[in-house]
């Protein structure tokens, strides 16, 4: 069974602590072993609000987020991934011209799924 992790980085934070929390997405629930959420959710109702487990009486299930699209999205960056390249062949100008590029964009947070 596929399992995506991903884990909680707030904007402006650069480095992510060993304690931060990870949320598992697998094909039927999305949740988290951390002791201060501890909850799963089944996947086909992610978004709706539940507290304590159980739906409010006045609230409705929310559906669509279940989409893997959105799931890889907020399970990865492009951006944590880019420092592999400092350990690549690839040419020493490249490696800049995408430091750059990148550095810029990671300073503005739009690697940060909200």
């Amino acid at each position: 069974m596929p399992i995506l992790v991903t884990d909680v980085r707030t904007p402006g934070e650069t480095l992510i602590s060993s304690s931060t929390t990870v949320y598992e997405f697998n094909p039927l629930e999305f949740g988290t072993w951390d002791p201060m959420t501890y909850g799963f959710v089944p996947l086909e109702y992610l978004g709706s609000n539940f507290s304590g487990g159980v739906l409010a009486e006045d609230e409705e299930c929310v559906r669509g987020f279940d989409n893997v699209g959105y799931v890889m999205g907020t399970s990865s960056s492009l951006f944590n991934q880019f420092l592999q390249v400092n350990t690549s062949s690839i040419p020493q100008v490249a490696k800049t011209f995408a430091t750059k590029i990148l550095g810029a964009i990671g300073q503005e947070n739009n690697d940060i799924a909200e």
